[in-house]
This record gives structure tokens, C-alpha cells and sequence, in this order.
């Protein structure tokens, strides 16, 4: 299954909830907001939504500016 995170390509050996794509990114779960074909994921909801082959993924890192 391929996937798009913020327009790198990864492949995925099987299919897998967006949790365990953030897992296996390594990114904190802290300050961050995911789209997935232009529609925003709940946090809530992340565990339920399995990826889809061609999904493309957009997340965002809240940042502090000062």
C-alpha cells in the first residue's frame, strides 16, 4: 500500500490505523493535526481510521512564535 505523508511517499506493507502510522513515524501525538484527503481527522478518531492505499496524508506541527 502506498501512502502520501506531507508529499513524501511511503510504503506500507499492510494496513494500518493512522495511530500506528504516527507510531511509526515517531511523532509526538502533542500539538499536531492530520488531514487525510483534505478531510481533518478527529484525535479521537485516529485509532478507528484505517489508510487506504493512495491516501494522502497532510500533517501539521503547531508551533510557538514569539
Amino acid at each position: 500500500m502506498d501512502v502520501s505523508v506531507n508529499h513524501e511517499s511511503y510504503q506500507l506493507d499492510e494496513t494500518i490505523n493512522l495511530q500506528r502510522l504516527i507510531e511509526r513515524l515517531d511523532l509526538s501525538e502533542s500539538g499536531i493535526a492530520i488531514a487525510i484527503n483534505n478531510v481533518i481527522i478527529n484525535r479521537s478518531d485516529w485509532r478507528q481510521t484505517q489508510l487506504s492505499d493512495r491516501d494522502n496524508i497532510l500533517i501539521i506541527q503547531a508551533v510557538q512564535g514569539g
